[in-house]
């Protein structure tokens, strides 16, 4: 921290918050996360963790809508 410049501690929760924030950015599966942080089910890890999902909403959708155009495209093809 000192080495950054910055001027806080932090505490063991914000550290634990950082890894579930990049873990899920790196695609992590939800229940590997809960494994990985003793959650005794995944409800505890979306209810605390959720709101780190929403922007995974997105690459979802893209990535259905380009398997879909796949398949019209050798259908017509």
């Amino acid at each position: 921290m000192e080495r950054a410049g910055l001027d806080v501690q932090p505490r063991f929760h914000d550290l634990r918050h950082t890894c579930v924030a990049r873990l899920i950015a790196e695609g992590a599966h939800q229940l590997t996360i809960m494994r990985r942080l003793g959650h005794a089910s995944i409800q505890v890890t979306l209810d605390t963790y959720g709101h780190l999902f929403p922007e995974l909403e997105e690459d979802v959708t893209q990535r259905l809508d380009a398997v879909g155009r796949a398949a019209l495209e050798r259908r017509v093809g």
